[in-house]
Formats: structure tokens, sequence, C-alpha cells
């Protein structure tokens, strides 16, 4: 990191993020708590995808939170887990019925995301989420799977080795 990224990484931490925070309204536990995507459609959409491609949705307890996760695709595939990117959810793969052909899929909400539960006392940082998905990834796919991160570059990854052998070559 340059010397001016690290000067600047300070001044966020120390002087932009205190005086930003500050003059925020404070949050409601109650309601910070209970919030929930409103509306039907994004709910039925949810469940369309997976039915539609032959996954179904599981759930289990980890670290005091229902977690929310598609399993399917081939049974005698090689099982493979998709972890979807920051600001995403599990439907957010477009491409899954090309993989569940020839995998066993399992396609977590990570905590916090999507349909798994958000607990506001909780910390969501990388190695508390990694720990949780590993105890998730235990519980719901006993044999080790490949890991892939299901976002743009992915999708692209699935087309170019599963659609495009498939095409006429000009």
């Amino acid at each position: 990191m340059t010397h001016a990224m690290k000067h600047i990484e300070k001044a966020l931490v120390h002087e932009i993020a205190p005086a930003y925070t500050a003059n925020a309204r404070k949050a409601h536990p109650e309601a910070i708590r209970g919030w929930r995507p409103s509306g039907q459609v994004w709910p039925l959409l949810r469940e369309l995808q997976g039915r539609v491609i032959g996954l179904r949705k599981c759930r289990m307890e980890i670290d005091g939170a229902t977690m929310v996760w598609l399993e399917g695709g081939n049974p005698h595939g090689d099982p493979v887990v998709l972890l979807h990117g920051f600001a995403s959810n599990k439907e957010n793969g477009c491409y899954y019925y090309l993989l569940a052909k020839r995998y066993r899929l399992y396609v977590p909400d990570l905590p916090a995301r999507g349909e798994s539960h958000f607990r506001h006392e909780k910390m969501y940082g990388l190695d508390q989420q990694a720990d949780r998905v590993a105890i998730g990834r235990g519980k719901f796919c006993l044999v080790k799977p490949t890991l892939w991160e299901a976002r743009w570059g992915a999708a692209l990854r699935v087309w170019w080795l599963h659609v495009i052998p498939m095409l006429p070559q000009v």
C-alpha cells in the first residue's frame, strides 16, 4: 500500500467516519432486527428460480441464526458450493441451470444476506463469515466441495466452459 493510500485510509478511519456517524440518527435495534424486504414479487421469483432449476430450499441454525441455502443438481456430480458476492444473494446466479446438469450444487445465502437471518448483535466481518460458512458447509455437504464465487466473472467462466464449446465453430 502506498504512503498516500495509508494516509487516506487513516483519515477515513480516524476523522471522516467518526464525523459522519456522530451526525447520524441512532439505529433502533427492534427496527433493524425485524427488517425484511417487502412486496410479493421478489419472494415469488426467489421460489420460482430454485424450483425451475430443480434446487430445493434448506435451512439450518448457525451461530444463533438461520442460514438458508439452495441444494440440488446432479446427485452423482462433484459437490460445488457457490458463494455470492458482498451485496448479493443466492438468487443472483442466472447460470445455475448450466451447472446443475453436471454438479451437485450448494448455494447459501451468506449470513445476514438474502433469506439468511441478520442478528444485530453479531459481527459480520470476513473472519466471522468464513467461520459460519465453514460450519454450514460441514453440515450440508459432508464431502469436501469445490468453492466457487458466484459473481459476474464466474458467470463468464461458466459460459466459456459450458456453452461456447457447444456452439458451432465458424
